[in-house]
């Protein structure tokens, strides 16, 4: 079961559209029943305090560092590892546990 809620209110106005250019594409939730596991609700915001900022943002936005981007100062610059298919070990989907902007 699950409650449709009203659309989110925050600097930039009220938005229940998936698409905001300059923010991440999604809107995540994670469900009151965790309360009572205070554990897991741990790594759950333990892994989201990760993806979210340092290394494990530049992880979820460009891949793996020195293989599928380097840094020239705070710019990560793609390599050619990068647009590879998966398969080859190319950076596919990267993206999807991006919480945070992406790095100018």
């Amino acid at each position: 079961v699950w409650t449709q809620m009203a659309p989110l209110t925050g600097p930039g106005g009220q938005n229940d559209g998936i698409l905001d250019l300059g923010a991440t594409s999604a809107l995540w939730a994670i469900p009151r029943a965790l309360q009572s596991e205070p554990e897991t609700l741990a790594k759950i915001f333990a892994l989201l305090n990760y993806i979210s900022e340092g290394d494990g943002s530049l992880l979820v936005q460009f891949g793996l560092k020195d293989v599928h981007f380097t840094m020239e100062g705070t710019s990560a610059i793609a390599t050619e590892m990068m647009s590879k298919p998966v398969a080859e070990g190319g950076a596919g989907y990267t993206f999807i546990y991006q919480l945070t902007p992406a790095r100018a």
